[in-house]
């Protein structure tokens, strides 16, 4: 059992003064490596310290995986089957649960076992038909060490980085530029005609 303290998480409701942000409330793992175990996040900075073996990164992936935030398969197929693995092993037949609050004040624990699709359950503990695809709800990042390790040292990592703190406006502005190109085409549509057109009166009046 690794040398860590739990405490039971405190019930979830709906926060009376949304945050600007979205926030993790805790992570509690039933089963597994850390059987037992909940870890509360303040809503500032929050640090694990153990010593190696303990459990730190294992709680780290452990939220990643039940939040389906793992590295794309064709972008970094090698770490997402390092955090695959690490957690199968880990988990043991377990299950995850990390209680989440969306920017908009909404609260869900999400519940996930190795193998499965994430389960969100409400405030109360009961389904509801939330998905967490593509961050519609809720968005988080998290790198692991090695992640971390490879942006410092690569400029295109960084300004990737960078773009996912925007994500949402440079997509906006990725439609407004589509938009502005399709405007352009329609206009050159119009125009190329109309200038064959001039260009055919210009012949006549000149005879």
């Amino acid at each position: 059992m690794p040398a860590t303290s739990a405490t039971a998480p405190k019930p979830v409701h709906k926060h009376p003064c949304p945050p600007a942000f979205h926030r993790l409330r805790f992570l509690s793992v039933i089963g597994g490596f850390l059987d037992g175990q909940t870890f509360e996040f303040a809503d500032g900075l929050n640090c694990l310290i153990g010593a190696r073996g303990t459990g730190k990164t294992t709680a780290l992936e452990f939220i990643r995986y039940a939040l389906d935030m793992l590295p794309d398969r064709e972008e970094d197929p090698a770490e997402r089957r390092r955090i695959e693995s690490l957690v199968q092993e880990n988990l043991d037949g377990g299950r995850i649960q990390v209680g989440i609050e969306t920017k908009d004040g909404l609260v869900y624990i999400v519940s996930r076992s190795w193998g499965e699709e994430p389960i969100v359950l409400d405030a109360d503990r009961q389904p509801t038909d939330v998905t967490l695809r593509r961050g519609a709800i809720f968005r988080a990042d998290i790198y692991s060490q090695n992640q971390i390790e490879r942006i410092a040292d690569q400029a295109p990592s960084q300004l990737d980085l960078i773009d996912n703190f925007e994500s949402q406006r440079l997509q906006e502005l990725e439609l407004e530029l589509q938009q502005m190109h399709a405007a352009l085409e329609s206009n050159a549509s119009q125009i190329l005609p109309l200038t064959s057109q001039m260009a055919a009166l210009g012949e006549e009046l000149s005879t």
